[in-house]
């Protein structure tokens, strides 16, 4: 069985950690694994996304198991294989440039200063949890990799939304 999406405890600083051996690399490209139904983009999840630097380092982040958290590690996306539900019914992924649509084609060969760790607060519940990362660029400009209701989500230079009930909040460290 493979344990890579397995939410524990005890991963989150090991996420954060691979997630942060981005900082002072020079982006190449930002792949996402996306999800088509019957051919069709399911456009509410862009699925796992994969950093690749001009160095060779690669990064990839994913959705866990328990529906809220994110992860990362220092390998390439997966790419599930595509499979019938039954007759006219096909499930497919393919890896796409997450740059292009985000219009963010121009941080291709920019360095990135920072990875934070995007930490959600659940006020009436009193837990935290990763529920994404923030990669900032040397020009300021960011991208925001996170759960937003087990779906995966990415932003350029925009914040997720806020609730009364969650505080949020963006950490150099988990520590």
């Amino acid at each position: 069985m493979n344990n890579r999406k397995i939410f524990s405890e005890e991963r989150i600083s090991h996420d954060l950690t691979q997630a942060q051996s981005l900082i002072g690399k020079t982006l190449a490209g930002v792949r996402n694994v996306q999800y088509y139904f019957e051919s069709e983009k399911v456009t509410d999840d862009i699925g796992d996304i994969e950093w690749r630097c001009t160095d060779g380092t690669v990064v990839s982040m994913f959705l866990l198991t328990d529906g809220e958290s994110v992860g990362a590690d220092t390998l390439p996306a997966e790419v599930p294989l595509a499979f019938d539900l039954q007759v006219g019914e096909r499930c497919s992924w393919q890896a796409e440039d997450l740059l292009s649509s985000l219009t963010a084609n121009h941080l291709v060969g920019e360095n990135i200063a920072s990875v934070q760790a995007h930490v959600d607060c659940h006020i009436n519940y009193g837990y935290k949890v990763l529920s994404g990362f923030k990669v900032v660029f040397e020009s300021g400009e960011f991208i925001v990799y996170y759960n937003c209701g087990d779906d995966g989500a990415a932003l350029f230079n925009q914040l997720p939304s806020t609730s009364e009930s969650i505080k949020s909040e963006f950490l150099e460290s988990l520590l």
